[in-house]
């Protein structure tokens, strides 16, 4: 039977240097990974330390070129819209009698550039333009008065309106003519109207129209075609606001030689020659339209 060995005076016991044996191996674990923490730590913040450098200097070099850039587009702009450019559009704003736009861009010009000299020279102009002003619309008011003083005028109490026709244009027959009509406020409403006189009723569904080389044809709803009787006559009249084809007809009737309207019924058809009359009588509307304020860039 083995007997248990007992320790000698001054030895370890074997248990307990086991427990030193792992003890230092332990710490020789911990010293090595805080050795690595360390040197990583030291390299990740040497690395910081360049990355913001880097940053600093990019940065800096941005700024710099954001303000070059800038300068740029300030001296482009002036070459494009400088004093020297604002006031040759004025200029050229003024020739072309668009007094309204030149008096914009010299308040623009005195504005954006109160010290440059271009601005005592838009004050002389502004003073060319105020002048023609004044004399636009004296002129203005001779044309009106021509060119109404061709019309003949129907007040409309109710609907606040004047309606001006041409002195030529009548009441019956067979017609193709134009009106004006002027409210108190609001825009010109310009009119075309195509007149059927017959003994018996057409019912007309459609209209051809023939200047020269063109043909114009319109079809029609028969709810717009109004139909009246006058001492045993017939009228089927269509009523209708001026179109931008309309002034394209118009122009080619004033100047057609022999321009023909062709009223087609449900059954039917009959054919008009427009008048010299009826010619100068779209032209002289046209004209009033123009002299009481209207645009043709308004008709679409």
């Amino acid at each position: 039977m083995n007997e248990e060995r007992q320790p000698e005076k001054n030895e370890i016991p074997y248990v307990n240097r086991s427990y030193y044996k792992l003890f230092f191996v332990i710490l020789v674990f911990v010293a090595i990974i805080i050795g690595c923490d360390n040197s990583s730590e030291s390299k990740n913040s040497s690395e910081f330390k360049t990355m913001k450098s880097d940053y600093e200097k990019l940065k800096i070099a941005n700024d710099e070129l954001n303000k070059k850039v800038s300068l740029q587009m300030k001296e482009l702009d002036e070459l494009k819209n400088g004093p020297g450019k604002m006031i040759a559009l004025a200029q050229d704003q003024y020739n072309a009698r668009k007094y309204t736009d030149a008096k914009k861009t010299i308040q623009d010009l005195t504005t954006k550039y109160p010290s440059s000299p271009e601005v005592a020279k838009s004050k002389e102009l502004l003073i060319l333009i105020e002048s023609d002003q004044v004399k636009q619309k004296e002129e203005d008011k001779q044309r009106i008065a021509l060119a109404t003083s061709k019309m003949k005028a129907e007040v409309d109490e109710v609907e606040n309106i004047t309606w001006h026709t041409d002195t030529s244009t009548k009441a019956s027959g067979s017609s193709v003519h134009a009106y004006v009509g002027k409210p108190e406020k609001g825009k010109l409403q310009l009119r075309m109207v195509f007149r059927f006189e017959g003994l018996s009723w057409l019912y007309v569904q459609s209209y051809k129209i023939k200047t020269d080389d063109k043909t114009f044809d319109f079809a029609v709803d028969y709810n717009n075609v109004k139909r009246t009787t006058k001492s045993s006559k017939i009228y089927e009249t269509w009523d209708k606001a001026f179109t931008r084809r309309d002034l394209e007809i118009s122009q080619n009737i004033i100047s057609s030689p022999k321009p023909i309207v062709r009223f087609t019924g449900k059954d039917s058809s009959s054919d008009y020659e427009v008048t010299d009359s009826e010619k100068q009588a779209l032209k002289n509307v046209i004209d009033a339209f123009l002299a009481l304020g209207g645009s043709l860039d308004e008709i679409y």
